[in-house]
């Protein structure tokens, strides 16, 4: 298998991190305690609808996005080496069993 570029490995840390529950409770107490902030506190730094909130959602999307794709790139040309590999392995063990296949034959035509 081809060496993990630095960009392929950063991506798989990203989704292994932002695919977690720890990151989804995280993030949820975060955006909880926004909202609450804005909500009940009487300094606002982002009234109701959250615009702000909704910017770094956004940029967040923005950015996971792509570095999920690139994520899924890389696992399924990984996949595609192992299916290969696994090919090579059946074809060569289809081959050692004919192989072991004329062996028997020919030792059952020396016994009859």
């Amino acid at each position: 298998m081809s060496k993990i570029k630095f960009g392929q490995k950063a991506a798989d840390i990203v989704v292994n991190i932002i695919s977690s529950w720890k990151f989804l409770m995280i993030q949820s107490l975060i955006l909880t305690i926004w909202i609450s902030i804005n909500t009940y506190l009487a300094w606002k730094f982002d009234p109701y609808p959250f615009i702000l909130m909704n910017l770094f959602l956004s940029l967040q999307a923005a950015y996971t996005a792509p570095i999920i794709l690139m994520s899924q790139k890389r696992q399924d040309e990984k996949s595609k080496q192992i299916i290969s590999s696994d090919l090579k392995t059946d074809k060569n063990t289809a081959n050692e069993v004919k192989e072991i296949l004329i062996i028997l034959k020919e030792l059952k035509e020396k016994v009859n």
